[in-house]
């Protein structure tokens, strides 16, 4: 106001003071009087003393009685119910602790707090009810309420305290009513035109006086003028900056990447020019709308529901464009809040454009459920589908099949012509299957060269899984020949049909496996679907897999050693390990079968094994240095560890390896011959020998005789069992001795089983025979019994 309380000094209050009635000071003087008497009697009336003398007759009337009871409580001796009388006795705030000593010395019982500076202790007696007498049982003492004491002295305190106010406070109303008589109302004025200044005017104030309040008056009329020409020019300025403030929060807005719009009403109040994007128009267009002009029926029943708080503030959905009925609509979220706006209650609308984000997403499943090579279903999304097929299968009593691919020898593809071709052979075969089935199946990629289709029946009689299986079938084989490469590239495909009954997909899908292991046992490139028997065969499979694991486990096989003997003298020159398994549960099991179920299980090393630590050893027994023939699988040949393992037990069981000789079949050969190569050049290095089995009745080649280091050559039993004297076969055995002879390498005829087929081998001068005329398989248990025969027979001769 342009000035301060020193220029009050100079006002001459004094001047007013001296024209004060002394009559009204006395009388002001005489009620300080008695208001001060009258407090000193109300001092004396709450005094301190008084307080104290209360609470300590307090305290000894409340010791005294629980000093009584407890000497009751001893004499009944119920002394464990000290602790609830003590606890009762804080109920009374006149006492903060209770403190009990036993006589005896045992320990101390306290409730509450004993840090008061009252105290009382009084004895607790126990009475013998037998003899009357009376003794001290222990003593009891109350400690007075700290709080109580504070309270008493804070009351006096408080006491003094209002004594000096009311004299202070009857001085003060003095002191104001002459203020107020002499200055008190030129200030109301003062103050009243103050007011007015809030509310943007500046009166002058009424007062005519020539004293020193009259001065300060004049003064602040002048201030007044002053300060409304100042303000005035002061508020131009600030319309200025405001309307640059707006302008800047309006294109601050405008920036922003989500659109807002405010609406009040359901009648659009403003909107940024984001927002007036996503609808396709103007801010300048727009704004003169109505909501129901600007959005869809979805978008305003969500507007219209965020009246109620209940409402959820969040919509997705899509914007249409109110200028161009032909352009996309733009996928959005939205979300609402009410704001105040221009003082009224407002909605804001903020809409952020997700239609990058939408695609961002179908690309991410796009990875999730669809394999990235062939672009057909992964194995997770088929699992979907499969479950939804089988639902509705169930539900509408349809057909349903579920078809498993699988490439024939698709790992030499990669192998021979490299991965870039096996990924182009995939999309092929996925083209393939995505031109065959219909829009209702579903083909997919499990992984691999593995695919899988869901093939769905309805009630136009097309459910034909069979005709759909030959043209893939057709469609594979083309896909070969486009690509040129080898002729053993197929597919096997298996079938497992819908029962007509409830089924669990993992069922349905060991239906299509097991009849897609039966197509590629039964030469690949072909279809099986299918059948109870199957899962017959699966079922025997797996027992006589678990069985055979127990057999090795508990050395429950058998070996059976079968002659090989000199075409010339018909003496014995060695014996063939040969397999043999008659189990509990499943009885005589076929050698081909056991050997065949190893190699598909994994076990066929490890049965491998056993066979030739168990030949070595028996044939280590023997007293003649009898060679010992051991076939080998074409699997145990492909593993690096066989020379190593071989020669190990060799060591172990002191066998000859001249004494060793290995069998391995033409297929063996076929699979990488530099690694069968070394592998055999390695077996050589040790000292066993090498024979080649069954030659002729595989994809024999002469070539090899020379590639590999053969020792001997066994002719396959065919050439010998089923010839005669001219027939082609016999010409072709002969000629395989004579070739044989000329290579220095050894040749064993097999089957030799009558006395015909013994003369023919003579003939044609072919060095070892084997077969049930020379000698059926002898047990491993019978063997020493039947080297001692041969012994003394030769004894015999030679006497």
């Amino acid at each position: 106001m342009g000035f301060n309380m020193s220029q009050l000094q100079h006002l001459g209050v004094r001047k007013y003071f001296s024209k004060i009635s002394m009559k009204i000071i006395g009388r002001v003087g005489a009620a300080v009087l008695i208001i001060l008497v009258l407090s000193l009697a109300a001092v004396d009336r709450g005094s301190y003393s008084l307080q104290l003398e209360q609470l300590l007759s307090t305290q000894k009337i409340i010791t005294q009685s629980q000093a009584q009871t407890l000497s009751e409580q001893f004499s009944e001796g119920v002394r464990s119910g000290a602790v609830h009388t003590l606890t009762g006795v804080l109920t009374n705030p006149s006492i903060e602790g209770v403190k009990v000593d036993y006589a005896d010395g045992s320990d101390s019982l306290l409730v509450g707090e004993i840090n008061s500076e009252f105290d009382l202790s009084l004895p607790v007696y126990f009475t013998d009810k037998t003899t009357g007498s009376k003794s001290v049982a222990a003593s009891i003492t109350t400690y007075a309420s700290t709080q109580a004491i504070d309270a008493a002295r804070w009351l006096r305190f408080k006491y003094a305290v209002a004594m000096v106010l009311i004299v202070m406070l009857s001085i003060v109303a003095v002191l104001a009513l002459a203020v107020y008589t002499i200055i008190g109302l030129p200030l109301h004025k003062v103050t009243q035109a103050i007011d007015t200044v809030e509310q943007g005017e500046f009166p002058q104030v009424d007062w005519n006086s020539n004293d020193e309040m009259g001065l300060v008056i004049k003064r602040l009329n002048y201030l007044h003028s002053i300060q409304h020409e100042r303000l005035s020019g002061l508020e131009q300025a600030l319309n200025e900056k405001e309307r640059h403030e707006a302008d800047r929060l309006r294109n601050l807005v405008n920036a922003s990447f989500e659109g807002i719009l405010i609406y009040q009403q359901n009648e659009l109040v403003d909107l940024n020019e984001p927002m007036a994007g996503l609808l396709g128009g103007t801010r300048e267009t727009l704004i003169e709308k109505e909501l129901a002009q600007l959005f869809s029926w979805d978008v305003l029943a969500f507007l219209q529901a965020a009246h109620n708080d209940n409402a959820r503030p969040f919509l997705e959905t899509s914007i249409a464009s109110v200028v161009d009925s032909n352009a996309e609509p733009v996928s959005v979220e939205m979300y609402i809040n009410t704001i105040e706006y221009a003082g009224n209650d407002a909605k804001v609308v903020v809409v952020r454009d997700i239609t990058e984000r939408l695609k961002a997403e179908e690309r991410m499943r796009q990875l999730a459920l669809y394999d990235g090579l062939t672009n057909l279903p992964n194995r997770m999304f088929f699992m979907e589908c499969l479950a939804q097929a089988l639902a509705r299968a169930d539900r509408l009593g349809s057909s349903m099949a579920v078809m498993y691919l699988d490439l024939d020898h698709f790992k030499d593809v990669n192998d021979t012509h490299g991965h870039a071709a096996g990924d182009e052979l995939l999309q092929n075969v996925a083209k393939v299957i995505g031109e065959n089935i219909r829009e209702t199946d579903t083909g997919a990629r499990l992984g691999g060269d593995e695919f899988a289709i869901i093939l769905e029946g309805d009630n136009s009689g097309s459910f034909a899984p069979e005709v759909l299986a030959m043209r893939l079938l057709e469609g594979v084989n083309r896909c070969k020949m486009n690509a040129k490469i080898g002729s053993d590239f197929g597919a096997s495909i298996g079938i497992g049909i819908h029962p007509g009954h409830p089924i669990k997909s993992s069922d349905l899908l060991m239906h299509a496996d097991l009849a897609l292991y039966h197509a590629k046992d039964n030469g690949r490139n072909n279809y099986q679907v299918y059948t109870d028997n199957l899962d017959n065969d699966y079922r025997r499979h797996r027992l006589l897999v678990e069985r055979l694991r127990h057999a090795l486990e508990n050395n429950l096989l058998e070996l059976h050693f079968q002659p090989q003997a000199n075409s010339s003298s018909e003496s014995i020159v060695g014996f063939e390990a040969l397999l043999r398994w008659s189990d509990v549960m499943l009885g005589w099991i076929p050698p081909q079968e056991i050997v065949a179920a190893a190699e598909k299980e994994g076990l066929i090393r490890e049965l491998g094994a056993w066979v030739i630590r168990q030949a070595c050893t028996e044939a280590a027994k023997w007293q003649y240095p009898y060679r010992i023939a051991v076939n080998l699988s074409p699997i145990e040949l492909a593993y690096a560890g066989l020379p190593d393992y071989i020669s190990s037990v060799l060591d172990e069981t002191e066998l000859d390896p001249a004494r060793l000789e290995l069998e391995i079949t033409e297929l063996a050969l076929m699979a990488d011959m530099d690694q069968v190569g070394a592998t055999l050049q390695r077996l050589k290095n040790i000292g066993v020998t090498i024979a080649m089995d069954d030659f002729g009745s595989g994809y024999s080649s002469l070539s090899v005789l020379k590639k590999f280091p053969f020792d001997r050559v066994k002719i396959d039993r065919s050439f010998v069992s089923n010839g005669n004297e001219d027939s082609e076969e016999n010409v072709i055995a002969a000629a395989v001795i004579d070739i044989g002879r000329r290579l220095n390498v050894d040749v064993v005829a097999e089957g030799i089983e009558n006395q015909e087929q013994l003369q023919r081998m003579k003939d044609q001068d072919c060095a070892e025979i084997q077969g049930f005329f020379i000698g059926k398989p002898i047990p491993q248990d019978e063997m020493l019994t039947f080297l001692d025969n041969i012994s003394s027979e030769i004894k015999k001769r030679a006497s």
